[in-house]
């Protein structure tokens, strides 16, 4: 990922490409908090594959494609 687009979703909060939705959070905690971007196919975006993050279970969940 290029920090261009880093940024472009660091700004928007959510973004789609013509695949994939991209949403940027914060996590951890006060002292150590990191921004994560992670991305999810678009037609998976919209399913109960978008609750959680993606594992064995969920192979189709969100994807952390950056941390700043």
């Amino acid at each position: 990922m290029t920090e261009k687009f880093a940024a472009k979703v660091k700004r928007e909060g959510t973004y789609d490409t013509f695949g994939f939705r991209y949403m940027a959070e914060n996590r951890g905690e006060d002292d150590e908090r990191r921004l994560v971007i992670k991305r999810i196919a678009l037609d998976k975006a919209d399913t109960a594959a978008a609750q959680s993050d993606r594992s064995d279970a969920n192979p189709d969940g969100w994807e952390i494609v950056y941390m700043d």
